[in-house]
């Protein structure tokens, strides 16, 4: 009788287990479900499936010992089991693992556009094993999240501003006074420019390049979404091109000049 009563204690204790790790869990994913943290959710769907197996196979000890079985031989066996089977489905761990690390670490979210090694594209699905990518040739990259945990990780979306970083090739006929003065009308175009940040912002002339006089721009966009980057992008770029065709300085573009000369015995 003392047997049968441990053993529907065990039960008990196990049922009771059971309910507590899903109330908490479902306690947790409707926390995070509510603050938009959907990666922190899927962390708890797996952290509560391993627990209810860890608690099935405490029980299962139990239960065995209370029925007079030598638990220590079946732990040791477990053990090797264990072992065995860690060292069989090695690659199937690392992807779990990689798992953990992806929703724990949440470097990306689905939506978002980042590159991962040579791949770029939009996450469309983080799983228990694989993440999912759509890239811009709208193909779909699956990538191992034991690889993928691995990888250079590179997210665009986080990105609040897009850099300016121009460069504008200007003629070699300019003197210095017009060069400069075509520094200048840069340097005002990216000042009253509303979508510019005041820092870091410069006009420099960079190099002198085999066919031009090499203006380089930096300024950042104050803004983090990508297509009204690009209309920003565009009618700043247009605003300098009115600015230098109204000063006169043009644009310089690839060009040779041929020097001919005659020897002397020809000049003869």
């Amino acid at each position: 009788m003392l047997r049968y009563l441990g053993i529907a204690a065990w039960i008990v204790f196990l049922w009771f287990l059971f309910r507590l790790v899903d109330a908490l869990a479902r306690w947790l994913s409707l926390r995070m479900t509510r603050r938009a943290r959907y990666q922190s959710a899927s962390v708890i769907v797996f952290a509560r499936r391993v627990i209810k197996a860890g608690l099935l196979v405490l029980g299962a000890l139990g239960i065995l010992d209370t029925l007079g079985f030598d638990v220590t031989a079946g732990v040791a066996a477990l053990g090797i089991g264990g072992l065995v089977l860690a060292l069989g489905a090695q690659k199937t761990v690392e992807n779990l693992v990689g798992t953990v690390s992806v929703l724990a670490d949440r470097p990306v979210k689905v939506g978002d556009v980042c590159k991962v090694g040579d791949v770029l594209g939009t996450i469309e699905d983080i799983g228990m094993r694989s993440t999912r990518i759509r890239t811009l040739e709208r193909t779909v990259v699956t990538i191992p999240n034991g690889d993928f945990s691995s990888r250079q990780i590179e997210n665009y979306t986080k990105r609040e501003r897009f850099l300016f970083n121009e460069t504008i090739g200007l003629e070699y006929s300019l003197d210095a006074a017009k060069l400069r003065e075509g520094i200048a009308l840069i340097e005002d175009a990216l000042a009253q420019n509303e979508h510019i940040a005041p820092e870091p912002r410069r006009a420099t002339l960079r190099y002198f390049a085999a066919d031009s006089l090499a203006i380089e721009t930096f300024a950042y966009i104050m803004t983090a979404d990508f297509d009204e980057s690009l209309r920003i992008r565009n009618d700043l770029m247009l605003d300098i091109y009115e600015r230098l065709e109204r000063a006169g300085i043009g644009f310089a573009f690839p060009t040779q000049t041929l020097y001919l000369r005659k020897d002397e015995t020809e000049q003869a």
